[in-house]
């Protein structure tokens, strides 16, 4: 009896695993680096990353056979350039008398290669925990260089560049309520007793 309970657990698990993991959203994170404008030699640094999550993806099928699926997202999971940590629209909204620290947003993936990472990022946003610093950066990676220009409280332009992408690391995170639903169904399996 032991026996058959330990191995329909373990069947049990296995197919929530094999289905949790196939319902999984993925997370692209890139780091984002900067050849400053005031100085002449090129000498890109670190200046921070974005991450974004492909399952709110709006998909667009560009030549409607499936071999070109561009996945367009308009808000961010995490994003600092920096070391300012720019909120979500959710963080903005829930702040009491908070000014919005967003202007526009626009990241495209394709859809058809992750691994690839961002193909494209538009923003302007704005930071209001200092300064009110404001950063309006795109970045193609067809194109070869983007930009970032850095604007200070007063509007006058910080600093300028030329933007570019580090390597995407992609994080596979598993739907909750799938995965809650399917521990659910193991426990049930496991727990239930045999009507005579």
């Amino acid at each position: 009896m032991l026996n058959k309970l330990f191995l329909k657990t373990l069947f049990t698990l296995s197919l929530v695993f094999a289905v949790s993991n196939t319902a999984n959203a993925t997370l692209i994170t890139q780091d984002i680096w900067l050849d400053s404008g005031i100085t002449t030699e090129i000498d890109y640094q670190y200046i921070g990353f974005i991450t974004i999550d492909t399952e709110i993806a709006i998909v667009d099928d560009v030549f409607n056979d499936g071999s070109l699926i561009l996945g367009t997202v308009s808000a961010w999971v995490d994003f600092e350039l920096f070391g300012f940590n720019f909120w979500t629209e959710a963080e903005a909204i829930a702040a009491p008398g908070a000014f919005p620290m967003f202007g526009f947003f626009e990241a495209v993936f394709d859809v058809n290669n992750l691994a690839a990472g961002i193909e494209l990022l538009q923003f302007d946003v704005t930071e209001n925990a200092i300064n009110q610093i404001a950063f309006n950066g795109f970045i193609d990676t067809f194109v070869p260089t983007g930009f970032l220009d850095i604007f200070d409280p007063t509007g006058a332009l910080y600093d300028f560049g030329d933007l570019a992408f580090g390597e995407a690391r992609l994080t596979a995170v598993p739907e909750p309520t799938s995965l809650l639903l399917f521990l659910a169904a193991a426990i049930g399996l496991t727990t239930r007793k045999k009507v005579k």
